[in-house]
């Protein structure tokens, strides 16, 4: 990989870039909620084809499938003929409403994602039973992938996965965004974003445990306790933190190909954060730290709209692990021919859409 150097534009909140529209399937979850599967399109509907790698997008907090880094990887992805790319819109997120059976309160997206990412897995393993699964994940998203590779471990539906700046300690980064004036900006500015969100919902949640004050309160005294805790049920920030969080204990359980990059500079997440010694102990995981990049920035040449160098990361990455694998089959055929035993055509064909 070629080595970059910090750029002015390094933040990957602050680019804009063109966007491609999605073909959403909506699918309901175990809490009532739903959560629709955005897959890419160009001149006609893309709709996944079973034996075809679907590659599934999970953007970070306040994050939908229609942002624009997001939409630049999926064009990325189908452009490299990979796969076909998906993205998941969090709840209540991409314009969808929040719901919940049986007239209870909907319980509102937040770091608690891992089920629902099983249950969205489970659904294109049902739907697509041939086609290989990848995922990558940014921040938040981040979070909720590697938590839902550890906890699924052997089991996990994945081949392999990407996690950019992924907030694997929540605890520790709360405490850095309460100890420090960046921190407690951008905390501030997670939080507005997270209120206004609360208020695109308001009639959907009104008679539950969290007013519309509550919510703003939350954005100064931590959504964790105010809004999170009361609408999931949780005693309180400590349990929120460590249902969410991925410590040493639970990285040593990923058993997927797994690559984490992260920046040195990042202003949202520090690196200090990260298990990394249990990362570095787990060998199916691969970490990759740079010294500039920002959070989910990695600009790649003086504007954002030439994309970011991760995304190109991903490109390399997914090429690599199809390849191997694609290895792995061709040995499997000799070893069968071989044997005298015939094989059945393989399932998958990693080429063009």
């Amino acid at each position: 990989m070629r080595k970059r150097g910090p750029t002015p534009l390094s933040n990957a909140h602050a680019r804009a870039r063109f966007m491609v529209p999605a073909l959403a399937k909506a699918l309901a979850l175990a809490h009532g909620s739903r959560t629709p599967a955005s897959f890419v399109r160009q001149r006609f509907p893309c709709r996944p084809a079973d034996g075809v790698p679907v590659i599934l997008m999970l953007p970070g907090i306040n994050n939908d499938a229609a942002f624009p880094y997001v939409q630049h990887v999926m064009r990325l992805v189908l452009a490299e003929g990979l796969g076909t790319p998906a993205a998941v819109n969090w709840r209540g997120l991409g314009g969808l409403p929040l719901s919940a059976a049986g007239g209870a309160t909907p319980k509102v997206y937040c770091g608690l994602g891992a089920p629902d990412l099983a249950e969205i897995l489970s659904h294109l393993r049902r739907r697509l039973p041939s086609s290989p699964l990848y995922a990558v994940g940014w921040s938040m998203g981040g979070c909720i992938l590697v938590r839902h590779m550890a906890e699924a471990g052997e089991g996990c539906e994945l081949r392999a996965a990407m996690a950019v700046s992924p907030a694997l300690d929540v605890s520790a980064v709360q405490r850095y965004w309460q100890g420090t004036p960046v921190g407690r900006l951008y905390g501030l500015a997670i939080g507005f974003k997270l209120w206004l969100y609360f208020l695109s919902h308001r009639r959907e949640l009104a008679g539950g445990p969290v007013s519309v004050w509550r919510a703003f309160l939350g954005v100064f005294r931590g959504y964790e306790d105010e809004v999170f805790a009361p609408l999931w049920g949780l005693s309180g920030h400590e349990e929120y933190w460590r249902r969410c969080s991925v410590g040493e204990e639970l990285v040593r359980r990923v058993a997927r190909p797994l690559l984490v990059v992260h920046a040195r500079d990042d202003p949202v997440v520090p690196v200090w954060s990260l298990p990394l010694a249990a990362m570095a102990s787990n060998p199916h995981i691969v970490t990759a730290i740079t010294r500039h990049g920002g959070h989910i920035g990695y600009t790649a040449g003086a504007t954002p709209l030439l994309g970011a160098w991760t995304d190109r990361v991903l490109v390399h990455y997914l090429r690599a692990i199809l390849a191997r694998e694609e290895e792995r089959e061709g040995r499997e055929q000799g070893e069968m021919r071989g044997s005298g035993c015939r094989r059945l055509p393989t399932l998958c064909e990693h080429s063009k859409l």
